[in-house]
């Protein structure tokens, strides 16, 4: 835009500069008209788009979820309501990847007719994952020979999320550690041995939970639910609070998600954790299609520094995803994936690189 913006302003002055010599040589009346055109016709015009610039209006069209490496098509429609055409808009379009802070722009040049509407078509690809927030940074306005640039005030934005390529992870899970203060026994879980609560029937419950031998007796159906079985207290959490290149950090997520699944088809159950601006987010995977929906949210956006990490006495092992090196880890039940070109022989402390994480996590023991 402002190479072309450039060109016009130096053509309309050497196209000047040469009506003026042409005049002096000749005192020619039609080379004094078209002097005349050429200083009035860029006001008019610019008259003409402070009232258009006011009736101009932008519509995002995008997908909610696109792949890795894939074309993302889009469009985006300049609407003009105005009596009076639009010759030529110049339109710059943001795009940031909330998750690796990654920004790119791209800039659009079109025309609106009196009325009319004109859709302009696109297509985005991302080699990471992550929530794509695409947004128009400027709108301008130019007259007719391009010299004067007003700008239009328009708010258009659309966000698409760059869902991470699973890979294949063999997991081995051995026997979950269970201890005094794990608190299973406090927590809302699937294991009906251990009553977690007993509370009125509501609509949607699973009927195997129903005490038919106090409902009997309080002639009211009464649920049993059960407590988290030891056996699934397990934890991923995902402590994306430290920025990072945007490759380890796209390696950080299909690394959460492969390993995730890999441990899921082991039978396991688990609480699935990541950090979220301020706030941990927290998402009980039971099956795949919960895993599948869970992914998205994933990937949205990093931690904050601020945000506090979660608690973890709950859980008889917890799975610990990060880039950077703990100092030290104080806790036998906590396992560390680094992503990281460090080597360690620390046997709590798995370390996969950018480039090679798909081949150095396709077998695990944990």
């Amino acid at each position: 835009m402002k190479r072309e913006h450039f060109g016009a302003v130096v053509s309309y002055v050497l196209l000047m500069i040469f009506a003026v010599i042409l005049q002096f040589l000749t005192f020619s009346p039609q080379v004094s008209g078209v002097i005349c055109a050429m200083v009035f016709l860029p006001l008019l015009s610019l008259c003409a788009n402070l009232y258009v610039r006011k009736h101009i209006h932008l519509i995002f069209s995008m997908p909610p979820i696109s792949a890795k490496y894939s074309a993302c098509d889009g469009s985006l429609q300049f609407r003009n309501d105005s009596v009076l055409p639009a010759a030529k808009l110049y339109c710059t379009v943001k795009i940031i990847n909330d998750l690796t802070l990654e920004e790119h722009r791209v800039t659009f040049t079109a025309a609106a007719g009196a009325g009319k509407t004109y859709g302009k078509e696109f297509s985005l690809a991302s080699n990471c994952c992550g929530r794509l927030y695409v947004c128009v940074e400027s709108l301008k306005i130019a007259d007719y020979f391009g010299l004067i640039l007003l700008k239009v005030p328009v708010n258009a934005d659309a966000r698409v999320t760059i869902i991470p390529d699973l890979f294949t992870s063999d997991v081995t899970v051995g026997n979950l550690p269970a201890s005094d203060d794990d608190g299973i026994a406090d927590r809302k879980g699937d294991d009906r041995s251990e009553v977690f609560q007993l509370r009125e029937y509501q609509k949607g419950d699973d009927i195997r939970q129903i005490h038919w031998k106090l409902s009997g007796k309080l002639d009211k159906m009464i649920i049993r639910e059960g407590s988290q079985n030891i056996s699934r207290s397990l934890l991923i959490f995902w402590d994306k609070r430290t920025v990072c290149p945007a490759q380890v950090t796209d390696a950080l997520a299909e690394s959460v998600a492969s390993v995730a699944q890999g441990i899921l088809d082991s039978g396991v159950q688990f609480d699935l954790c990541w950090t979220e601006g301020f706030e941990c987010e927290y998402r009980r995977i039971t099956d795949t299609d919960a895993l599948l929906q869970s992914i998205p949210e994933l990937v949205t956006r990093r931690g904050n520094d601020e945000c506090a990490l979660p608690d973890f006495s709950g859980y008889g092992r917890v799975l610990y995803f990060t880039n950077d090196m703990p100092d030290k880890n104080t806790e036998d039940k906590i396992f560390y994936f680094v992503c990281t070109d460090v080597k360690t022989e620390d046997y709590a402390l798995v370390t996969f690189t950018p480039d090679g994480y798909k081949e150095q996590l396709e077998r695990l023991e944990i």
